[in-house]
């Protein structure tokens, strides 16, 4: 197997080396350079749009911009080659195969200007290759020389290069034909037209999309924000804009330089603009997905799709960073090969960066808790507003947002209330010590009986009784468990319950305690009620008094009230 890879790498290695020696061959003196030049413009005046390829390295195009080069060189070959059909049919043995100079002149020729009798000449020149080419001179030039010539007739016996735009140029009339400040008046007539289609395009590209956006969301019944919307189709709408003017600058033979200029901010601007339209595409999609989410149980996607959205937009302002790099001829490669040589010392300088992101895999895998639900991290409590590539939030009871680093989510406990079956609650109702002991026990009925009436309580598990005696109050325990899907459903049942616990405590006349201090004033005629133990071991009326209440057994539904009924064995494990 490596050795099939070697013998391919030298294969390709070694045609590599016969193209560039072809390629030399080609441009090995002036007679080779202009047969290349001639050869190759004659397949393209027959139709071979792949022959223009070949044609232009006999130009010297080293100071035109890289990505401007092809279309600018193609402008430019075009007219040489119409200059040169117009002044003489070309006798390759006529031009020689080697020259002592540097410079070889072609032909040269004196036209009248405004500006009095001017040269113009086709030259060619030998770089430091070795390499004869179209001079510089002569292709900043050849629009003047092309403009000279338009009008004469191509020499007799060759085929004339006909397109499109010739025809449509020798067709305007002599006004727009005159230069007025760098262009010539059709080059502005022909901007003009062309920021007005791009207006145009624009405006049709943007009502298109918003139609289309609108009925794909009424049909899904997912209401539309105006800002999503928005947000989508105005970068889109420029993306078009800049689409149709980068393209459509190149058909008006700017001059090379404001070419270059005016193609390199076109190209840079529509770049920038493609990203951010990808990037709101993003988000678009993401809040279709997430009002589907919202149609089913599942919470998990309610994380899912965020984290993803967030995922993708990352890459594409990577990869959008990389494209905008090399629309503004910055060597990308070299960049990310020297990020890949201290690719360790990067991790290690961004290693919590990377442990928040794996930290968001973790949330996203184990699925601690989803959006809404109400935790408590490390003592923070609150609702999960928002789970992002490098943190999440929590939005507390207090309305602040709480920002916790995924990374710490991996190593701490989690306490997901969301998760709950059944949300307990559990206070005591203190009720005044003077409160009598039938209708404490009337009033503990009572609770049990909203609790049982209540829609939102469970019926298997509560407890209601008199639980401690306190300093001020005799404290009724009151332990409850909620069935309900969120805290808000839970702070109403809430309510609701107290409320009705309130209004039997008004009916039963049974009042509330609260912290109090009551003077006794001691008086001489009770003193004698004190009497009745003298005489008795204490221990012995305690247990007396007790076991005549012990008697009368007492289960929630049996309360010590007048008459008590018997109770069966299940009573009495109650």
């Amino acid at each position: 197997m490596v050795r099939i890879i070697f013998l391919l790498f030298l294969m390709m290695t070694s045609n590599s080396f016969a193209q560039e020696t072809k390629a030399d061959q080609e441009l090995k003196s002036p007679r080779d350079t202009m047969k290349t030049f001639l050869t190759g413009m004659k397949r393209f005046k027959s139709g071979d749009q792949d022959a223009i390829f070949r044609v232009l390295k006999t130009l010297d195009l080293t100071k035109y911009d890289s990505h401007s080069k092809t279309d600018i060189g193609k402008s430019l070959a075009v007219k040489l080659v119409m200059v040169i059909d117009r002044i003489e049919k070309v006798s390759y043995e006529k031009i020689p195969l080697t020259s002592k100079s540097d410079t070889w002149t072609f032909k040269k020729k004196q036209y009248q200007t405004s500006k009095g009798l001017r040269d113009y000449s086709i030259t060619l020149t030998r770089n430091k290759n070795g390499n004869w080419l179209f001079s510089r001179k002569t292709l900043t030039h050849i629009d003047d020389f092309f403009n000279m010539t338009r009008k004469d007739k191509v020499v007799e016996g060759v085929i004339e290069y006909k397109d499109w735009k010739t025809k449509i140029l020798n067709s305007l009339h002599p006004s727009l034909q005159n230069k007025s400040f760098v262009l010539y008046n059709w080059q502005w007539l022909g901007l003009a037209l062309l920021i007005f289609l791009c207006f145009l395009i624009k405006m049709i590209t943007i009502n298109y999309l918003v139609g289309i956006i609108g009925k794909i969301f009424s049909k899904s019944k997912i209401p539309l924000i105006g800002d999503v919307v928005n947000n989508f189709t105005t970068p889109i709408g420029v993306f078009s804009f800049l689409f149709f003017w980068t393209f459509g600058i190149k058909l008006f033979d700017l001059p090379p330089a404001l070419f270059t200029v005016l193609y390199r901010i076109s190209l840079v601007a529509f770049t920038v603009c493609g990203v951010f339209t990808v990037y709101r595409l993003v988000n678009l999609i993401s809040y279709y997905f997430l009002g589907k989410a919202k149609e089913t149980e599942n919470k998990f996607d309610d994380i899912l799709i965020p984290l993803m959205a967030k995922a993708i937009n990352f890459l594409v302002i990577i990869i959008g960073a990389v494209i905008i790099g090399e629309s503004l001829t910055i060597d990308m490669a070299n960049i990310i090969a020297g990020l890949g040589i201290g690719g360790l010392a990067f991790a290690f300088a961004a290693k919590d960066t990377l442990a928040n992101i794996f930290g968001s895999l973790t949330v996203l895998l184990d699925r601690p808790f989803s959006i809404g639900d109400a935790v408590s991290i490390n003592g923070i409590e609150g609702a999960v507003e928002e789970v992002g590539l490098r943190s999440t939030r929590i939005r507390t009871w207090y309305n602040s947002l709480i920002t916790i680093p995924n990374g710490q989510l991996t190593n701490i406990s989690i306490d997901n209330y969301g998760k709950r079956s059944a949300r307990r609650f559990r206070t005591h109702l203190g009720v005044q010590y003077d409160t009598p002991p039938d209708k404490i026990e009337a009033f503990c009925e009572g609770v049990r009986k909203i609790i049982s009436q209540h829609p939102c309580t469970k019926k298997d598990n509560y407890q209601v009784y008199l639980n401690n005696m306190g300093a001020s109050a005799l404290e009724i325990l009151l332990n409850i468990h909620f069935v309900v899907p969120d805290i808000a459903t839970e702070l109403q049942e809430r309510h609701r319950l107290l409320m009705d616990i309130v209004r039997l405590a008004e009916d039963m006349e049974v009042d509330f305690a609260f912290p109090t201090q009551t003077l006794h004033v001691f008086q001489e005629q009770h003193k004698d009620k004190e009497d009745y133990i003298k005489g008795e071991i204490p221990h012995n009326i305690g247990q007396q008094k007790a076991q005549g209440i012990v008697e009368k057994q007492m289960t929630t539904r049996s309360p010590r009230v007048g008459e008590i009924t018997p109770v069966n064995d299940s009573d009495r494990k109650l």
